[in-house]
């Protein structure tokens, strides 16, 4: 009886009361019941600067990881190759070689000197152009700059898996490094035909290289 005659006597608050129950009437605004939400300009702007920060710090060390891991791959592909033409000629008993095929649209098969293009192991001669029945595997090209000290265009190892005369140094940098001073891996060739690895430090590219 009471609470009914607090509602006669002052309609409003019973009114007032219904509206808050029901999420109608906030701080002097009617709203749909639902939570309002968003953001401020000044929120947005706080955001975007994090974003941006964290992209900073972030990017380079991204970029070092895929040219380390870059690299890593390259070397391998490489290792892979001279171990494949190695074994190759220790089962054949006879000599095999690696070459990187030139770049040239002949239909033939020959010899270059950029050892990140396509890499054939070849059983038989490689002086001029090549058998394709003498093509025993070909490897992709290595996506790094890749330098043979001795400049050669092949390695040939013998029926002893032996790579006298054709050892060198194959250094390994990431494609389009443009700045001195960074991380490359040298293969070394032994006599032997083995390898073994060092790290070294990239020069600058080149255009023509």
């Amino acid at each position: 009886m009471e609470r009914a005659h607090q509602h006669r006597a002052y309609p409003h608050r019973a009114y007032l009361h219904g509206a808050y129950a029901h999420g109608l009437y906030i701080n002097g605004a009617y709203t749909n019941g639902a939570r309002q939400q968003g953001v401020t300009l000044i929120e947005l702007l706080v955001v975007m600067a994090l974003i941006v920060m964290i992209a900073n710090v972030g990017y380079p060390g991204m970029r070092a990881l895929a040219e380390r891991n870059a690299r890593r791959a390259a070397v391998m592909q490489l290792q892979d190759a001279l171990a494949l033409t190695r074994n190759t000629a220790i089962t054949r008993h006879a000599e095999v070689s690696l070459c990187p095929r030139a770049a040239d649209k002949t239909a033939q098969a020959t010899c270059g000197t950029d050892w990140s293009k396509p890499l054939l192991v070849v059983a038989g001669s490689t002086e001029a152009e090549i058998d394709p029945d003498h093509i025993q595997r070909v490897f992709p090209g290595i996506d790094a700059r890749v330098t043979y000290n001795r400049g050669w265009k092949r390695v040939k190892y013998n029926m002893l898996g032996h790579s006298g005369g054709h050892n060198g140094t194959f250094t390994l940098c990431p494609a389009d490094h443009r700045q001195p001073g960074g991380r490359g891996t040298e293969l070394i060739l032994s006599q032997l035909g083995r390898t073994r690895l060092e790290k070294t430090t990239c020069t600058a590219a080149t255009d023509n290289t």
